[in-house]
C-alpha cells in the first residue's frame, strides 16, 4: 500500500478560518490559545503554526475593515437613496 500525503497547509488559511469562527460564533479572542483547540490542530497537521490572542485580534481587525471597505463598495453601487435612523 502506498503512503497517503497530507496537503500542504496554508497558514494564512488557517487563521482566516479561527477569525471567521470567532465573528460567526461570539467565541472568545484567547479561543486561539486554548490547549484542547491547540492540540486538535496539531493532531490534523503537525505543521501548524499556532497564533497568539494578540495575533487574533489583530486578524480581526483586519477582517473588520475589509467588510466595512466591501460595505461601502456594495453600497455605492446601490443605485437607491439609504435612510439609516436612529431612534434613542
Amino acid at each position: 500500500m502506498g503512503k497517503l500525503r497530507g496537503r500542504e497547509l496554508d497558514h494564512k488559511h488557517v487563521r482566516e478560518i479561527i477569525t471567521v469562527a470567532i465573528v460567526k460564533h461570539g467565541f472568545p479572542f484567547k479561543c486561539a490559545e486554548y490547549k484542547w483547540i491547540r492540540q486538535l490542530l496539531s493532531y490534523l497537521n503537525p505543521d501548524v503554526k499556532h497564533v497568539s490572542r494578540n495575533t487574533t485580534i489583530s486578524d480581526l481587525w483586519k477582517f473588520h475593515l475589509m467588510m466595512t471597505e466591501k460595505l461601502k463598495h456594495e453600497m455605492h453601487q446601490c443605485h437607491i437613496q439609504i435612510c439609516l435612523t436612529s431612534d434613542c
